[in-house]
């Protein structure tokens, strides 16, 4: 998601992932159950992986960062209206209002995009499910005999 694409590997995954849930035919009440909270799990997975993919593609508005940039400019020489009577006041003012709405604009800019810069969602917590997923499959294969 870094470099702006969706994963057809994910999307592949995603999609055996449904086929396996809706396919299944439980034998008796407990495995219907047990297919039932499957298939709410999945709901949830493909409302999250929806919302991944919309923020993927999804910034700030155009006419957002203009509207910003013209109300930090209009507050910025608003404070010349109130002014100081020593040069060195009114400069430390304005320096202080500037500084402000350029950190505010700052921000906004590092989380435009929640994949990439220095503020974004690192896929950590995807990995060690991943780990986790394979070391149980692991665990769970018959050791042959040596």
């Amino acid at each position: 998601m870094t470099s702006h694409t969706t994963s057809t590997i994910a999307w592949n995954t995603y999609r055996k992932l449904w086929k396996e849930c809706v396919t299944v035919a439980p034998k008796d009440q407990g495995e219907s159950n047990v297919q039932q909270t499957l298939l709410n799990c999945m709901v949830t997975l493909a409302d999250n992986h929806r919302m991944r993919v919309e923020a993927l593609h999804n910034g700030l508005p155009v006419v957002l960062w203009v509207v910003l940039v013209i109300g930090g400019v209009a507050t910025i020489v608003f404070t010349y209206f109130f002014s100081a009577h020593r040069l060195k006041i009114q400069l430390i003012m304005v320096s202080l209002v500037s500084l402000v709405i350029c950190l505010n604009i700052f921000l906004l800019a590092s989380y435009d995009d929640p994949f990439s810069g220095d503020v974004k969602v690192s896929p950590a917590a995807f990995e060690t499910d991943l780990n986790t997923f394979k070391a149980e499959l692991d665990a769970n294969q018959p050791k042959s005999p040596n």
